[in-house]
C-alpha cells in the first residue's frame, strides 16, 4: 500500500518519556479519529484490515504532496465534512492538554512554512481585487506574521492564531476557490522571491508589524494616539479612496443604530442624554467623548474605548452634509416629498398664499397619511404641483385651506381618478380643527401671536403625529374648544402666561408647557420634540421654515448674511444622534461659504 499519510508519535519535551507509538501509515480510504483522554490523545485507525487505537501524549499527522512525504498532493479534511477545514500543506501536530473548565481537550496546530505556504491560506481580502492591491496584503501579512514567529504561545500552542486575532488562515478554501483562487496564489507567488524567501517591509533591518485594515475613514490614525506607543513607521496619512463609494461601498459611510441603555452602560451611567465629542486625533477620529446624564453627572471615555464598547467600526463619526437644490419651496417640497414618500398616490395639498399656517396645520396629516405635503403659491394649482400629481398617478388629495377659490376645487375636482377631501374653512381655527381630526395624536395648542415659535420644530411636531390648534390671547375659539372637548386627550400648550392667558385653559384637560418668555419656548419645543428628529435641515433666511415641515425633521434658518445661529450650533453640539445636515435651496441662495461653515459642524 502506497502510504497516503503517516500518524508518528510527535516529538515531546526534555524529561517526557517517548512514547512506543511505531509509525503508522494510512491509505486511500483510511479513517482517523481522535480524542482527548486522561492517558493523552487516543488515535483510532480504521482501514480494510480493521481497527488498530494508539495512545501517546501527543501525535504528528503527515501526508503525501507535501515536504514531508512524497507522492500524489493530498489533503487533510480535520473533521469528515465537506464544509470541514482542510489543509493542503505542512504537517499537524495533536496534543491532549487540561483545563479546569474545559477539561481534556485536543489541541491542533499546523506547521507551515511561513512566507508561501502559510500565506496561500489567509484569507483577509477577497480574491478578486486588483493583483497589486493582493500582492500588497500579502506583503503585510507576511510581515505581520513575521514580528510573531520564534513566541509560542501557552494557550495555543502556537505562533500565531489561526483567526482574527490575528490574521484570518482558512487553509485550501482560500487557494480553491472558484477562478478568484488562483489570483490570491499569483500574488503570494509574486511576492515569493525564491522558496526561502520573501517581500516584507522591514524598519532599521527588523519586520514592523504592519497593520491592515478594510477602510480608515478617510484617513490613517496616529498609532500613539490610539493604543499609547508610537512606532516611526506608522503616521498618520491621508486616504480617499476610502471614502470612495465605489471602491469602498460597505464603508465609505455607514450607520448603527446603538439603543441608549448599551451607551448608558459603555459609560457606567444609569442613563445618558447628550454626547458630546470634545477633541479629534491627528487623523481625524474622535478622540474622547463626554456622556452627561439626566442627573447632570459627567463620564468621559477614550473615543477607541468608546467605539469598542460600542462594537462601532471606527471612530469616524461624522454627519453627512448634503444640498437638496430648488429655486423656491414649492420645488423644495415636491423633492422632499420623491424622498420621504416616493411611491405614495395620496397627497397633502396646503394652499398657503393666504396663511403659511396652513403647512403647519397639514404637516402632521402628511405623516400620518404617509403622503407627501406639497405647498401651492396661489389659490389656483402650481403648473409644477400638478405634474407631480400627475408623475404619481395619485389617487386622493387632501386639500387643506383657508377660504379656497372654487377655480381651484374645480380644478382638483377634474383631475382624473383623484377623489377630493377637502379640510377647509373660513379662518385657521376650524381649518386645524377638521384637520386634527383625521391626525391620531395629542393636541398641541398655540397662540396665534406665537407661530413663529415653531418655526424650528414644525417638522418634529410633524413627525410626531401632533395636531397643531390655534386659540387668541384670552378666548378659546369655539372651534377649537369643540374638537377638544370631543378629542378628549390632553391638550399640550405651547407659549407664554402673556400670550396663553390661564382663564381659557380652566375648562379643558392641559399639559401645560408654557415658558416665561419666548426663547426658551423655542427651547422647550426642541427639547421635547427635536430629540426624535435623526436629521436636520438648513434654509436661506428668505424661505418660511412652515412651508418646508413636510420634511419632518428640525429647521434651523440661516441669517440674511448666510450665517449659522449659535442657537443652531449648541442644538448640533448636544445632540449626537443627528444623522445627516441637509442644505434646502440651490447654490444662489445658500452659498458655497455658508454651506461650508455647515459642512464644518458635522
Amino acid at each position: 500500500m502506497t502510504p497516503i499519510a503517516r500518524l508518528s508519535a510527535a516529538d515531546l519535551p526534555v524529561g517526557v518519556a517517548p512514547s512506543t507509538v511505531v509509525e503508522t501509515s494510512m491509505g486511500l480510504g483510511d479513517l482517523l479519529s481522535l480524542t482527548a483522554s486522561a492517558q493523552g490523545v487516543v488515535a483510532t485507525v480504521t482501514g480494510p484490515s480493521g481497527t488498530t487505537n494508539f495512545v501517546a501524549p501527543a501525535f504528528t499527522l503527515r501526508w503525501s504532496g507535501t515536504r514531508y512525504l512524497d507522492g500524489p498532493g493530498a489533503l487533510v479534511n480535520l473533521g469528515g465534512a465537506f464544509s470541514s477545514p482542510r489543509y493542503r500543506y505542512g504537517q499537524i501536530h495533536i496534543k491532549m492538554v487540561k483545563s479546569a473548565v474545559l477539561r481534556y481537550r485536543l489541541e491542533v496546530t499546523d506547521d507551515l512554512r511561513l512566507h508561501d505556504e502559510y500565506l496561500r491560506g489567509v484569507a483577509e481580502v477577497p480574491s478578486s481585487w486588483p493583483e497589486a492591491a493582493m500582492e500588497a496584503q500579502a506583503i503585510a501579512a507576511r510581515g505581520y506574521a513575521l514580528t510573531k514567529v520564534g513566541k509560542t504561545r501557552v494557550e495555543c500552542d502556537c505562533e500565531i492564531y489561526g483567526r482574527s486575532v490575528d490574521l484570518t488562515y482558512v487553509g485550501w478554501a482560500k487557494e480553491s476557490e472558484p477562478k478568484w483562487g488562483l489570483h490570491w496564489l499569483a500574488a503570494v507567488a509574486a511576492t515569493s522571491l525564491d522558496s526561502s524567501n520573501g517581500l516584507a517591509v522591514l524598519y532599521n533591518g527588523k519586520p514592523i508589524t504592519t497593520f491592515f485594515f478594510t477602510s480608515s475613514g478617510g484617513h490613517t490614525q496616529n498609532v500613539g494616539e490610539v493604543w499609547g506607543t508610537s512606532l516611526q513607521w506608522l503616521k498618520p496619512v491621508a486616504d480617499p479612496w476610502s471614502l470612495d463609494e465605489a471602491l469602498n461601498p460597505k464603508y465609505a459611510a455607514w450607520s448603527r443604530l446603538v439603543l441608549q441603555g448599551q451607551v448608558a452602560k459603555a459609560f457606567g451611567l444609569p442613563d445618558v442624554v447628550t454626547l458630546q465629542f470634545p477633541d479629534r486625533t491627528e487623523g481625524g477620529g474622535v478622540k474622547s467623548v463626554i456622556a452627561t446624564s439626566s442627573a447632570g453627572k459627567n463620564s468621559t471615555l477614550k473615543g477607541e474605548i468608546f467605539r469598542s464598547r460600542l462594537a462601532l467600526p471606527s471612530t469616524w463619526l461624522q454627519r453627512p452634509v448634503i444640498r437638496r437644490s430648488g429655486d423656491d419651496e414649492i420645488d423644495l417640497s415636491i423633492s422632499i416629498g420623491k424622498s420621504m414618500w416616493p411611491t405614495s398616490k395620496s397627497i397633502v395639498l396646503g394652499v398657503v398664499d393666504q396663511d403659511p399656517a396652513t403647512a403647519a396645520i397639514a404637516a402632521p396629516l402628511s405623516f400620518t397619511k404617509k403622503a407627501p405635503l406639497l405647498i401651492t403659491s396661489a389659490q389656483v394649482l402650481d403648473s409644477r404641483v400638478a405634474i407631480e400629481i400627475g408623475r404619481r398617478k395619485a389617487t386622493k388629495i387632501y386639500l387643506v385651506g383657508i377660504n379656497i377659490s372654487p377655480a381651484l376645487i374645480a380644478s382638483l375636482k377634474n383631475l382624473k381618478k383623484v377623489s377630493l377631501v377637502a379640510l377647509t374653512g373660513n379662518n385657521r381655527y376650524a381649518t386645524a380643527a377638521a384637520v386634527a381630526a383625521l391626525v391620531p395624536g395629542a393636541p398641541i395648542l398655540l397662540a396665534n401671536t406665537d407661530l413663529a415659535l415653531i418655526d424650528s420644530s414644525v417638522g418634529a411636531i410633524a413627525a410626531a403625529k401632533r395636531p397643531i390648534l390655534f386659540t387668541t390671547q384670552s378666548i378659546l375659539p369655539w372651534q377649537t374648544s369643540r374638537f377638544i372637548t370631543k378629542k378628549g386627550l390632553p391638550v399640550t400648550v405651547i407659549g407664554t402666561p402673556e400670550t396663553i392667558l390661564d382663564a381659557q385653559l380652566t375648562a379643558i384637560a392641559v399639559d401645560d408647557q408654557r415658558q416665561p418668555n419666548t426663547d426658551q419656548v423655542s427651547v422647550s419645543l426642541l427639547a421635547t420634540f427635536g430629540s426624535v428628529s435623526r436629521s436636520i435641515q438648513f434654509i436661506p433666511a428668505q424661505f418660511d421654515p412652515l412651508l418646508l415641515g413636510g420634511g419632518g425633521v428640525v429647521t434651523f434658518a440661516l441669517s440674511a448674511d448666510g450665517h449659522v445661529s449659535d442657537f443652531a450650533k449648541n442644538y448640533i453640539g448636544t445632540h449626537p444622534a443627528i444623522g445627516i445636515i441637509e442644505v434646502l435651496g440651490k447654490s444662489a441662495l445658500v452659498s458655497t461659504e455658508s454651506f461650508a461653515e455647515i459642512n464644518s459642524l458635522r
